[in-house]
Order: C-alpha cells, then sequence, then structure tokens
C-alpha cells in the first residue's frame, strides 16, 4: 500500500523552537520525526510514500532521497501552499494501490494499520479516519458516529474519540472528484462530502499518546513517546 505524508507546512508555530528546518525534519533525538514516521510505517507494511513537500523541502530531498530503508520515496512539490486538500489533489497522479493511506507529516499516533485496512475494507469504506480516545474534549474536536462506527458529524465536543489526522482512503472516490486547486481537506470533508458518502472511524479501543509536533509542549515531550520507533 502506498502512504501519501503531508510533509510542505510552514510550522510557524514551532519556529520558537526549531527554526532552521522544515518541521517534519524536527529532530526527534538524533532523528528527523519525518524519518520515526516513515520507520512505523515501513514496520507497517508500507512499500512506497509520497511526500507532498514544500517550505525548505530541499533538506527533505537530500535526506530521503528516492530510497528509504527500502520504501520507494517519491515526492510532490507545492511551489505555493495549497492547502492539505490541494496538496493531496496534486499528490494524487503519484498513487498506485487501490486504497492509500494519508498521514500528517508533523503527528504521529501507534495505530495498527492491518487492522485499520482490514476494517476500511469490511466497511467498504471510501474513506475511514483513525480516531484517538481522548478524554480532553475541549483541545481536540471529536468526531459522533453511529453504532456501525459511520460517522454522523465532526466537531463534537461530547465525543471522546477525535481525528489523529489519518486516512485510508479508495483512490477510485478521489479520482472521480471535481478537486479545487487550494482547499483544506479537513474542512471539505466536513461540509461537503461526509453527508454524501458513507464515512467511517476506526479505533484501537486503546488510548494512545496523540503527538502534535507542532506544538512546542508536544514537540519537548515527543522523544519520550516516540523512542520505541525511533529504529526500522
Amino acid at each position: 500500500m502506498d502512504a501519501l505524508i503531508l510533509a510542505g507546512g510552514l510550522g510557524k508555530r514551532l519556529r520558537t523552537v526549531v527554526n532552521d528546518r522544515p518541521k517534519p525534519m524536527a529532530l526527534i533525538g538524533n532523528k528527523p520525526f519525518l524519518a520515526v514516521l516513515l520507520n512505523f510505517l515501513l514496520n507497517s507494511g508500507v512499500k512506497k510514500a509520497i511526500l507532498s513537500v514544500g517550505y525548505k523541502h530541499e533538506k527533505i530531498l537530500e535526506y530521503f532521497g528516492n530510497n528509504y530503508n527500502g520504501c520507494e520515496i517519491e515526492y510532490s512539490l507545492e511551489d505555493k501552499p495549497l492547502g492539505t486538500g490541494g496538496a493531496i489533489a496534486k499528490s494524487i497522479k503519484h498513487i498506485k494501490s487501490d486504497n492509500f493511506l494519508i498521514c500528517n507529516g508533523d503527528t504521529f499516533f501507534n495505530f495498527n494499520l492491518e487492522n485499520y485496512l482490514n476494517f476500511h475494507k469490511e466497511k467498504k469504506s471510501v474513506l475511514s479516519i483513525c480516531g484517538f480516545l481522548n478524554s480532553e474534549t475541549d483541545r481536540y474536536d471529536g468526531i459522533d458516529h453511529n453504532k456501525d462506527n459511520k460517522i454522523i458529524s465532526f466537531s463534537s465536543q461530547k465525543s471522546n474519540i477525535c481525528n489523529a489526522g489519518s486516512y485510508l482512503c479508495k483512490l477510485k472516490y478521489f479520482e472521480k472528484l471535481d478537486l479545487p486547486n487550494v482547499f483544506s481537506f479537513e474542512r471539505y470533508l466536513k461540509e461537503a462530502q461526509c453527508k454524501k458518502n458513507n464515512f467511517f472511524v476506526y479505533t484501537d479501543d486503546k488510548e494512545e499518546k496523540f503527538i502534535d509536533i507542532g506544538l512546542p509542549d508536544d514537540y519537548n515531550i515527543s522523544g519520550l513517546f516516540l523512542k520505541q520507533f525511533m529504529e526500522k
């Protein structure tokens, strides 16, 4: 399965502690965060990664090249910020697998990809969102769903299942969409697509730590939680 990683953000919130490199290349110990994320995906069975890059992309290309630990690497370059949706739309041409994974290049959540993919196929879902159990509903937007895990709405303050920023997507679904060049993927899902399609939320039913290195407080403690994923 192919994975698309959104690694083109400007990382403005993190610049108080990391200002010499793109956000996904922020060091966790002696490794860039993006390397930690790729190690995790490789161990989960991903064979090819498409990196959507923009700001200071040269540092990413120099580090990873076209192969990282046996994983084929391709690049989709944003000449100007396209939003998360625009970055995905531009990268679709690189995807070859029937289902593909989208991950943010600045967040991490320890999910079981095999179980996640099985869930996605069993539901015949065009898009499945990985959710994490969380009690901080004032910090994260929740996802409301029915007993079959079909998503009803986003942005709920009542649900303790929150969006972990990883999506399993059916390629044919995306190829049929008339996508704009610049847009927010998250807003597009919530406002335009959720009620038209069967979207599902997957959880491992365990409360794992969700890390967002774009926030300085999370970045400063991320090494403690990501140590086990430092090596392939």
